[in-house]
C-alpha cells in the first residue's frame, strides 16, 4: 500500500536518553525528505513506531520533535515536558467539555442524549476530581504565629520608627 509509510532497518536498542535523531538519520530511516509534503505526519508516525518498538522491550522514553529532528528527552526534559503536556491535554479537555455542555440536547434522539448525559457526568466528575486533587496538593501558605516568641520583644505599636 502506498499510504503505509515503509521503515527503514533502525536498531532501537541503541537508542539512548538526550540523542538526537538527525534529519539526514531521519531521512535515511523513512526514506523521505524534509521537504518533502507529509515530513511532519510522517515523523509523528516515525515517533510513534520507534515508542512501540522500545515498549516491546521493556523501554520508555519521552520523545518530541525538535526543529524537524527527533530528541529522545533525558530526564529532567521529560519530566518538564510531560508536566506541560499534562497541562496542556487537561486544559483541552476542560474545552471539550464545555463544549459538550453546548450540546442542544432537544435535537439528540433518546438514545443520544442518554449516552451525552451519562458522558457530562462522567466529564464532570474527572474535572471535579482533578481540581480537587490540585487543591489539596498545592503548596501550603506559610503559618502565621499568633502567640509571641519568648524571649524576643515585640516591637512597639506605632509607624514602625524607633523612638531613640
Amino acid at each position: 500500500m502506498d499510504s503505509e509509510i515503509q521503515y527503514a532497518p533502525m536498531d532501537v536498542r541503541a537508542l539512548r536518553k538526550g540523542q538526537l535523531i538527525s534529519i539526514a538519520e531521519i531521512e535515511s530511516t523513512m526514506r523521505c525528505r524534509r521537504d518533502a509534503p507529509n515530513y511532519g505526519l510522517k515523523i509523528l508516525a516515525l515517533r510513534e513506531w520507534i515508542t512501540k518498538e522500545l515498549k516491546k522491550i521493556g523501554i520508555i522514553y519521552t520523545m518530541k520533535v525538535d526543529h524537524g529532528a527527533l530528541r529522545i528527552l533525558d530526564d529532567a526534559a521529560a519530566s518538564e515536558y510531560n508536566r506541560q503536556q499534562g497541562h496542556i491535554k487537561i486544559r483541552g479537555f476542560r474545552r471539550a467539555h464545555r463544549r459538550a455542555l453546548a450540546v442542544d440536547i432537544t435535537n439528540l434522539s433518546y438514545r443520544q442524549l442518554t449516552a451525552h448525559g451519562r458522558t457530562i457526568l462522567v466529564q464532570a466528575a474527572y474535572l471535579s476530581a482533578i481540581d480537587t486533587t490540585r487543591s489539596r496538593l498545592a503548596a501550603p501558605s506559610p503559618r502565621v504565629r499568633n502567640t509571641p516568641v519568648i524571649g524576643v520583644e515585640e516591637p512597639a505599636a506605632g509607624n514602625g520608627e524607633s523612638s531613640e
